[in-house]
């Protein structure tokens, strides 16, 4: 499947990682890490649904994601894992779910806490 997105000229590869527990499960990190592209080739986007995230990021990162993003409820500290996922040379994304509140964002309101 990357295979043919990367022959058939995709400019980015869209991969979500679940964990059984935030979400139902999907291709682990490891599958993902076996599933890089070439390089040069498309970027690879990772969305990781999974709970913590922290954990996960230099492994995505080593298996060629060069855009990590992560729903708020998932990290302790969302500035912390977003400045984690730059540290590894990344581009970070926030994923909201549509019963998410945009106050989920509002760091101010709720202390150290997120969502």
């Amino acid at each position: 499947m990357v295979r043919a997105g990367r022959e058939s000229g995709a400019d980015l590869i869209h991969l979500d990682v679940m964990d059984n527990h935030y979400v139902r499960t999907s291709p682990s990190a490891r599958w993902c890490a076996r599933a890089a592209p070439a390089r040069g080739a498309a970027a690879r986007y990772v969305h990781l649904m999974v709970k913590p995230v922290d954990g996960l990021v230099p492994g995505v990162r080593q298996g060629g994601a060069s855009i990590i993003s992560f729903h708020p409820e998932a990290s302790e500290h969302v500035d912390r894992t977003i400045a984690l996922i730059r540290e590894h040379g990344c581009k970070a994304g926030l994923v909201l779910n549509p019963a998410t509140p945009l106050s989920c964002l509002d760091h101010t309101s709720r202390g150290s806490t997120w969502c």
